[in-house]
């Protein structure tokens, strides 16, 4: 296990790889499973309005014995827009950093996206909080996304 920072590659320069899970048998099959789920569920979290939550999980049959667990969240103080776009980068990184692992943990500090062959999250609805308001005058309108993937043993 160990911490890689890899820079200057893309529009996110401070991107850091944590550790390694373990192979899946086919993982050419389970990346493109991954990268389906995870795409349904970043565009179902992206969906929340100003403020709210965005945040889902998603769930996929790898086969008949092993399912495929997903969560993804944005910080509720970016745009939809913002959350599509840094978690649709992320997703195209995956087959990058962690091709066929089968749990990452990938972290920015306006979104967190999560996957693995165990269910890690429960199903529980919580009620949502009041939006989180700007300071006067000030619009936010950049976000700056790097990373740190947990690539989980």
């Amino acid at each position: 296990m160990g911490i890689t920072r890899r820079t200057g590659r893309d529009q996110y320069p401070n991107d850091y790889v944590l550790g390694c899970a373990n192979n899946v048998p086919n993982p050419a099959r389970f990346d493109r499973l991954v990268a389906e789920t995870v795409r349904k569920a970043a565009a179902e979290a992206a969906g929340g309005g100003p403020g709210e939550k965005k945040f889902a999980t998603r769930e996929a049959n790898f086969s008949e014995f092993q399912k495929l667990y997903s969560l993804v969240q944005c910080t509720p103080d970016i745009s939809r827009m913002d959350c599509l776009n840094c978690l649709n980068t992320a997703i195209a990184q995956l087959p990058i950093c962690c091709g066929g692992k089968d749990r990452v943990t990938y972290l920015y500090p306006s979104w967190y996206l999560r996957y693995d062959k165990y269910q890690f999250y429960n199903n529980t609805t919580v009620p949502t909080s009041p939006p989180i308001a700007s300071p006067a005058g000030q619009a936010l309108s950049q976000v700056d996304c790097w990373s740190l993937r947990i690539c989980q043993p």
